[in-house]
């Protein structure tokens, strides 16, 4: 999901969501579903892909 949102590769994907989750001190599992669940916005893990 972040790979495809951010157009980057999955090993990119992978350490930023990781990165977020230890920043914010919360699980990735948590992190993760709480980008499933649509409660997080992937563009605080990414940033805004389209530059706005």
């Amino acid at each position: 999901m972040i790979a495809v949102y951010g157009d980057i590769a999955t090993g990119e994907a992978g350490r930023r969501l990781t990165d977020y989750a230890r920043h914010h001190r919360v699980s990735l599992a948590d992190t993760a579903h709480a980008l499933v669940s649509r409660t997080t916005d992937p563009t605080v893990i990414v940033g805004d892909p389209h530059g706005s």
